[in-house]
């Protein structure tokens, strides 16, 4: 009878321990914080609050920005040991609780509530967890709540609120998956001004925004044929602070070209608008382009950096975001309204899409004209590294404009992903993002030289179609440079990769994959 009761009490503290492990609440107090810690949280009166409210409408309810930090003070002390599980912030459409962290203030009278951002696993992706835009969500305290007099708040308090309709903005990551947006003035977890910084910034997101606000995350890797990959753990390990500027509702459009637009101008075939969840699209009354948004959001983040290196990485669509962003970090330096410690010291063009055709809004130019001049300004003025990786038929072959220009100007690598059918040239297009985040992880092996994310800027500089010397692109296509993956095209892993160096102009042709 004493075994039974034993292996039973055993397999009831394992039961205990598998429930409390997939709880989503994250609770942590401390002693030592204050409002000065969170100087715009926003405080609310639970006092105020009547049992009615909790079954009034999402009309008329208060609207804040997902990143919204939450107070409310009592007329006592409480023991903190008593706020585990008795404060909740649960997302109303399906009622399912949202993960946060509570701190208490030093005189142990005012709660602070902070909403997590996670990424987590699913089915060949990574999902966000954290509020999104547009939603309706209630903070729930719970009666228990206990004073230092041994008293109890005696009531169930509940505060209901919306989320505004528009989120976007550079989000800082942890190793581990956490993310947490950028506010100014609020001190950021996961973002040290004295440390190296990458931005990562993603394209077009058709239909993204109805699947619950779908967002990339480029340093948790998961897809049909990546299965968990830490990437950004080689970068934290290496002192980075890892980033992405997210701007995936302006970027949902059913035509890849309107979306494009949206990076140049705000005035547009559709404006500056943006999609909910519901599928609706809301116009934004802006003059500002969305890259007018990230140059702004970089600017207030950066202002007092002081770390050794940025690098700004865009994939496909985003290379374009990612190449007019440094170009006006360029002249915001020329003309003395940025320091010029913020300027990039390398561009990374992930397998990039550019549209065909002239464009209005451009004069009449092609985008990837536009973006060619910008990055040729750049490398002259500035001398910043850009690189430049193909790893899919899509924006050359497919569609979109191959930008033969571009690559006599930047070092050009071409990835083979034999292990991704040729037919599914998604999964392809997005793996140039797996690639350069995993090498990282150690440098790649090549004939001449090392390569990717791990090698140094001046390492890559010495591969670019650039003569240095005349400060010009190469004087012709015979001397053009470029390097293919000669080995490990097989595994998804850069690390048993081997790059040959190649002459001349580089075509997507069957010549090219016999000559690997």
């Amino acid at each position: 009878m004493k075994r039974f009761l034993k292996v039973l009490g055993f397999l009831l503290g394992l039961l205990l321990l598998i429930i409390l492990a997939g709880c989503t609440q994250s609770f942590q107090t401390t002693s030592q914080e204050n409002s000065e810690n969170f100087p715009d949280a926003v405080s609310i009166d639970l006092n105020k609050i009547t049992d009615i409210e909790k079954g009034q409408l999402a009309i008329n309810l208060p609207e804040y920005d997902v990143s919204t930090i939450f107070s409310s003070t009592f007329s006592k002390p409480i023991q903190y040991s008593s706020l585990s599980g008795n404060v909740k912030l649960i997302r109303e459409d399906n009622n399912s609780s949202e993960e946060i962290e509570i701190y208490l203030s030093s005189d142990r009278k005012t709660i602070y509530i902070k909403p997590i951002f996670r990424f987590i696993a699913g089915n060949n992706e990574v999902y966000m967890k954290g509020l999104k835009p547009g939603l309706t969500y209630k903070i729930v305290i719970s009666p228990y709540i206990r004073f230092d007099d041994n008293s109890t708040l005696g009531i169930e308090k509940v505060f209901r609120f919306q989320t505004k309709n528009l989120d976007y903005g550079i989000y800082w990551f942890s190793p581990d998956g956490k993310a947490e947006k950028f506010v100014p003035g609020r001190a950021n977890a996961y973002f040290n001004p004295s440390k190296p910084s990458v931005i990562y910034l993603h394209g077009w997101e058709k239909d993204t925004t109805i699947r619950d606000y779908f967002r990339e995350d480029p340093y948790f890797l998961i897809t049909k044929t990546i299965k968990n990959v830490n990437t950004g753990q080689f970068w934290t390990n290496k002192n980075y602070n890892i980033g992405v500027f997210y701007w995936n509702q302006f970027a949902d459009e059913g035509e890849v070209k309107d979306a494009e637009a949206k990076i140049w101008t705000y005035a547009g075939p559709k404006g500056m608008r943006y999609r909910l969840s519901n599928g609706n699209y809301v116009n934004l009354n802006v003059s500002k382009s969305v890259s007018d948004l990230a140059f702004e959001c970089f600017s207030q983040n950066f202002r007092s950096y002081s770390g050794s290196e940025i690098r700004i990485a865009g994939h496909s669509l985003g290379n374009q975001l990612a190449t007019v962003l440094t170009w006006k970090i360029h002249k915001a330096i020329e003309s003395g309204t940025l320091p010029s410690s913020v300027m990039p010291k390398r561009l990374v063009l992930l397998d990039p899409f550019w549209s065909k055709g002239e464009k209005s809004y451009l004069g009449n130019k092609w985008t990837g004209e536009v973006a060619r001049q910008y990055v040729k300004e750049l490398i002259s003025t500035r001398r910043i590294a850009v690189e430049m990786y193909k790893s899919s038929m899509i924006g050359g072959i497919l569609v979109g404009d191959e930008n033969e220009e571009m690559k006599g100007m930047v070092a050009f690598y071409r990835l083979w992903a034999d292990f991704i059918p040729t037919t599914d040239q998604a999964e392809q297009h997005g793996y140039a993002v797996s690639w350069y985040f995993w090498s990282m992880a150690g440098a790649v092996n090549g004939d001449t030289y090392k390569f990717g994310a791990a090698v140094d800027s001046n390492t890559i500089k010495s591969m670019m179609n650039w003569d240095w010397a005349n400060n010009r692109p190469v004087s012709s296509s015979s001397r053009r440079m470029w390097y293919t993956e000669g080995r490990g095209n097989t595994t998804p892993t850069p690390l048993d990769d081997y790059f040959k160096v190649k002459s001349g102009v580089s075509t997507w042709s069957e010549d090219d994959v016999v000559s690997r």
